[in-house]
């Protein structure tokens, strides 16, 4: 929310956003705005700068006796709806199992989804998707391969989405420094490790 009054001082350069809007609670998510309020911030800014610049990320995905299927499938369904005059690509990952976040994902028995569990959510999420056939929808990596339901994997680091917003073609491979079940071109990461206050038991991003 407070990245888009700054947006005027990023006019000079062309960018997309990757927003990750998930309904978990404040258990899970613990400093983060309502669901209700990320929703509007997420209309905003696609109102802002064009829904084809923000990219929606339920991400990650996990089940545990308060977050099942049920509450997942319906919670994805009701985002769905809200979102869909405001983005045009949704983008479905799963948790990883990085051992600095057990210790905190094993006191909420959170746990990785199996196959079964899976296949449930995918379809469901897919049938959801089929209503919006203007949104694309696809996994982040290739860890999860969903291709058989009409689900591909996506490149969060898209050249075919950077190519239309800048208006011209370019030269990027495959990244070679991603592990081999990322799609995403060749990049450069300035993001800052340690540095995210929002305190998602979930995030590798945090070893603190």
């Amino acid at each position: 929310n407070p990245m888009i009054g700054k947006l005027d001082e990023l006019k000079d350069y062309k960018y997309y956003f990757q927003f990750t809007l998930n309904p978990y609670g404040e258990d899970i998510e613990r400093h983060l705005p309502t669901l209700q309020k990320r929703i509007d911030i997420f209309k905003r800014l696609s109102d802002k700068i064009g829904k084809e610049k923000v990219v929606w990320r339920y991400d990650p995905l996990w089940t545990n006796k308060k977050y099942n299927t049920s509450f997942n499938k319906e919670a994805f369904a009701e985002i769905a709806y809200e979102l869909k005059d405001h983005t045009e690509r949704c983008m479905l990952g799963f948790i990883d199992n990085y051992y600095h976040i057990r210790n905190d994902v094993s006191k909420l028995d959170i746990n990785l989804l199996t196959k079964e569990e899976i296949e449930e959510t995918a379809i469901s999420f897919k049938q959801t998707m089929d209503q919006y056939p203007e949104i694309e929808f696809d996994t982040c990596t290739k860890k999860v391969d969903l291709t058989h339901l009409g689900i591909p994997s996506g490149l969060c680091v898209d050249k075919k989405l950077i190519e239309r917003i800048i208006g011209y073609p370019i030269s990027a491979q495959k990244d070679k420094n991603q592990r081999h079940i990322c799609n995403c071109i060749e990049s450069i990461d300035r993001g800052t490790y340690e540095s995210c206050l929002n305190g998602c038991i979930y995030c590798y991003a945090i070893k603190g």
